[in-house]
């Protein structure tokens, strides 16, 4: 018997490890929350005014069909309604570029390596003009942590986008400055961006936007 007890013991052992290793790992929660009912707060400041105003998005049990994709609905209380996609790990929104008031659709988020990149080429209006934007997507870090306030979040990703090239109605501008970080939390969504252009437009007003915005409470059911 006392022989026995080791070989079974090895045999129990071994058993436990094979069962572990056969399991399969646990899926990495999205970047994106579509949870009815679940609530982002956010804090954003105007650098050129220091004027700081709170907006609330809230994710609905909608959605919408724009294109041949289908968005998942949120209301925004600054904006009316945000819209939002994810096929695999490419993230999607149809929404506005900055300093540009046409919804155009972005491929805002890839869940992929570190130092990946990608392209994105708008065709938008500014001010009844048509105007093109072509954009680089960077993943400058991942797996990351960022402090905002009194809280660290975990497993984060900064994505770094720069203005390649904008056109107005024929004419190439190129941005005096360009500044475009964004930081998304996994299983939580967006919690920090960072965004300053300045842009002399012949024969219209310079577009000079420098924004900073912050998550500051939310729940997700």
């Amino acid at each position: 018997m006392k022989k026995l007890l080791p070989v079974l013991l090895c045999i129990i052992v071994c058993s436990s490890s094979c069962k572990k290793d056969d399991a399969p790992a646990a899926a990495a929660s999205p970047f994106l929350v579509t949870s009815a009912g679940s609530t982002w707060k956010y804090e954003s400041k105007d650098v050129k005014t220091g004027i700081v105003s709170t907006y609330t998005v809230k994710a609905t049990a909608k959605d919408t069909l724009v294109g041949t994709r289908n968005y998942k609905v949120y209301t925004n209380s600054a904006t009316g309604s945000d819209y939002y996609s994810q096929s695999g790990t490419d993230y999607f929104q149809f929404s506005s570029l900055p300093g540009l008031p046409t919804r155009v659709e972005l491929l805002y988020l890839k869940d992929a390596a570190l130092n990946s990149k990608w392209e994105d080429n708008q065709s938008t209006t500014f001010m009844t003009y048509p105007a093109t934007v072509k954009l680089t997507y960077t993943v400058v870090e991942k797996g990351g942590t960022k402090t905002i306030g009194s809280k660290t979040y975990t497993d984060v990703t900064h994505i770094s986008v720069a203005i390649n090239s904008i056109t107005i109605s024929g004419i190439p501008l190129t941005p005096t400055t360009s500044v475009l970080d964004y930081y998304y939390a996994r299983g939580i969504g967006r919690i920090s961006s960072n965004t300053k252009i300045i842009l002399a437009v012949p024969l219209n007003p310079t577009i000079d936007v420098e924004d900073q915005t912050n998550l500051v409470d939310y729940t997700i059911l």
